[in-house]
């Protein structure tokens, strides 16, 4: 069971990686990038807005 589950994360991480580098084609590399462009827009949606908390001091660099 342990070595099933390793072998489908390795071929889960070689495909997304493929995927990243426009090696792979096909419906489910489609929907794999546009489901890593969607979570990357909200990615950097939350750093802008940890940023702007920063920046208005809401939140602070150091504890007191």
């Amino acid at each position: 069971m342990r070595e099933r589950l390793r072998a489908w994360i390795v071929a889960l991480e070689t495909f997304v990686l493929e995927v990243m580098l426009g090696q792979r084609q096909g419906k489910r590399a489609a929907l794999m990038r546009g489901g890593l462009f969607f979570h990357s827009k909200i990615f950097s949606l939350a750093f802008k807005a940890r940023q702007a908390l920063y920046h208005v001091h809401i939140l602070r660099d150091r504890h007191r």
